[in-house]
């Protein structure tokens, strides 16, 4: 092996001349990473519009009676051209009340106009509310709230 004036070998030239091309290329890779992502987060696709939407989506109620289980519907608009599927659900009871889907999950909500049946039985006449979250199969999973409360 031919040696340098200052003692280097070829194969340690080779060895530092391929670590350095190595570097210089990953910072390259890194800034155009790091550009391509700062230009794609200025520029996002707008996610399409939930397909379910809901009429009142926040019921007040006026209470009659005590401790007695009332239905309460909601409209719903599902805009699209297929059922979509209702996998999940989260559902609260207060203290002066409790507010609950008559449905059992997983189910669909037709393509169309539809209702959305409810219970509620409310305990006492203090001021109360409510909310339910259905989880919905539209596009990725969406959360729909449907909230009830004393007038």
């Amino acid at each position: 092996m031919a040696k340098t004036d200052r003692g280097w070998t070829e194969s340690n030239i080779v060895k530092l001349l391929t670590m350095t091309s190595g570097l210089a290329v990953a910072g390259l890779l890194f800034l155009g990473l790091g550009f391509c992502v700062t230009a794609i987060s200025e520029y996002r696709i707008a996610e399409p519009e939930p397909s379910i939407t809901i009429d009142a989506p926040e019921f007040p109620v006026k209470v009659s009676e005590l401790n007695r289980v009332s239905s309460v519907d909601f409209h719903v608009h599902n805009r699209a051209k297929q059922a979509l599927q209702v996998i999940g659900l989260a559902q609260c009871c207060g203290v002066n009340s409790r507010f609950w889907l008559k449905q059992s999950v997983p189910f669909e909500v037709p393509s169309g106009d539809s209702d959305l049946s409810c219970n509620l039985e409310v305990f006492s006449r203090a001021a109360f509310e409510n909310e339910l979250r259905l989880f919905v199969n539209d596009n990725g999973l969406r959360e729909v709230r449907l909230t009830i409360s004393s007038e």
